[in-house]
């Protein structure tokens, strides 16, 4: 990069420091209680518990770590995001036509398969035929792996987070149920009061994230009665939103919850944090972009570059073990 050209994320931050919200004298994430969720669901929980109780803020990869010869929501990608240090994996859900599911998401066919027809108006056998096209291995096939066979490989301790699943629930519930992992699949879906109701009826109490917007879905998601409500997604693009409020990680953590943000960048270039992104920390430092985060009390972070993400947090730990041994 030459020294006149502009540093990706710098702008953002400059901007953000001067109107962030202060996160001076809240509660450290090292201070709340570790179980999560319902203690009646405690053992359901225990693996997620866990793995926050070993460190924070835990790495989520971003369907899994792709790059090179190895697809991203594949068995590979999985293998590199847990050896590049995540603790847990996000992966996409998508359901055919004619009811499989497979580990893809849905809407990116032109960019990964070069088709044009969305996967959900596909056959299994279809989707069965189809490769990744773009991992620049012409001679290579790198099929679509279904969901079960995914998870399924992992199974024991591996944590994965389960996303864009909640259009075919309650049907995907219950094929999840059948795999036996209960604890180690941590399920997501918007805060609405449909959703949360099916899965507040399924038999199987999952892990479960709200996906937040506002203050309303919120609250929503904090007081809806019956679910393993483990952890709340924050998403906001302004500061001046209520859920940028330094007070809110805060509020979560007192309802027993663990806060969770996304710093990878998505398409169209849009955030789901204002400023603290990705770009920002490989720009300008992981200071920069994932130290905030980490300031304000975030206990998950989701990235595409977990292995840079966990480097810095375990440094970052050990820097302040010394600091404190020193006093």
């Amino acid at each position: 990069m030459s020294q006149t050209a502009p540093i990706m994320g710098a702008f953002r931050v400059s901007q953000a420091a001067r109107c962030r919200p202060s996160v001076e004298g809240l509660t450290s994430p090292l201070d709340w209680c570790i179980m999560c969720g319902p203690g009646r669901f405690a053992e359901v929980n225990c693996l997620i518990d866990q793995r926050l109780a070993q460190r924070r803020p835990l790495v989520m990869a971003h369907r899994g770590s792709s790059g090179g010869s190895i697809a991203e929501n594949t068995s590979l990608a999985v293998w590199a995001a847990l050896r590049s240090g995540a603790d847990i994996v996000e992966i996409d859900a998508c359901r055919t036509s004619d009811g499989a599911y497979f580990a893809f998401h849905d809407g990116l066919e032109a960019e990964h398969l070069g088709r044009e027809e969305n996967l959900t108006t596909l056959t299994a056998e279809q989707v069965a035929g189809l490769s990744f096209r773009w991992l620049g291995h012409p001679g290579r096939r790198v099929r679509i792996e279904s969901l079960a066979e995914l998870l399924g490989g992992f199974r024991g301790e591996t944590l994965f987070n389960i996303d864009r699943g909640w259009t075919w629930w309650p049907d995907l519930l219950d094929l999840l149920t059948e795999l036996d992992m209960t604890r180690q699949l941590l399920l997501k879906c918007p805060s609405r009061p449909d959703l949360l109701g099916i899965l507040a009826e399924h038999r199987t109490p999952f892990p479960f994230l709200a996906i937040c917007h506002t203050q309303a879905d919120l609250d929503l998601a904090l007081t809806y009665p019956g679910l393993n409500l483990v952890g709340v997604e924050i998403i906001t693009a302004t500061w001046d939103a209520p859920l940028a409020r330094a007070e809110v990680v805060h509020q979560i953590h007192q309802a027993g919850r663990f806060a969770l943000v996304n710093a990878e960048v998505l398409p169209i270039a849009r955030q789901c944090w204002p400023g603290y992104c990705d770009e920002t920390a490989i720009s300008d430092g992981p200071e920069a972009g994932w130290g905030d985060l980490i300031d304000r009390g975030f206990d998950v972070i989701q990235t595409d570059w977990p292995g840079l993400l966990s480097r810095y947090r375990d440094q970052r730990a050990a820097q302040e073990r010394a600091t404190r041994a020193q006093r």
